[in-house]
């Protein structure tokens, strides 16, 4: 039998306006698989989404991005795993249901501090979505489902 598991995650999505209107995001380049992504993470027991957002944020940019105006969006239900997790979920007698807890970031480019590679990332970079290549199928999947139409 297979027991249904809800997992709470954050997803964050820093991005800057342009002086042309158009807008640029920073995503973060994972160490594991090298794909460029938003910020994301589960949720610690007895934490807030928006506790969890600021503490990813902290954890996966070595802070370099202030978090005052990070903004709650929408929340969303998925069953998005990645390749090796679904085998252990198989392995667990699991099939994994995750609540996404959707945040943007405003920031401002000239105020970033220096980055730092750390255990999850090595790598940040801020550019227009579609100059990132070997993005994290999961975040296009969001971009376009659920937020390119707050940046047209």
């Amino acid at each position: 039998m297979v027991r249904q598991v809800i997992r709470n995650k954050v997803l964050v999505i820093p991005y800057t306006t342009l002086a042309d209107g158009s807008f640029e995001f920073l995503m973060v380049q994972d160490r594991k698989t090298t794909e460029w992504g938003f910020i994301s993470g589960g949720m610690k027991r007895n934490e807030q989404p928006e506790q969890a957002a600021i503490r990813e944020v902290y954890e996966e940019t070595s802070g370099v991005l202030n978090t005052d105006d990070l903004v709650y969006v929408t929340s969303f239900v998925s069953m998005y795993r990645p390749v090796e997790l679904k085998e252990v979920d198989r392995r667990n007698g699991e099939r994994v249901k995750s609540v996404i807890h959707l945040f943007m970031l405003g920031f401002d480019k000239t105020t970033l501090k220096p980055f730092y590679p750390n255990k999850e990332v090595t790598d940040l970079r801020v550019a227009k979505y579609d100059d990132f290549t070997n993005v994290w199928s999961f975040c296009d999947d969001v971009y376009f489902e659920r937020v390119s139409s707050l940046f047209n």
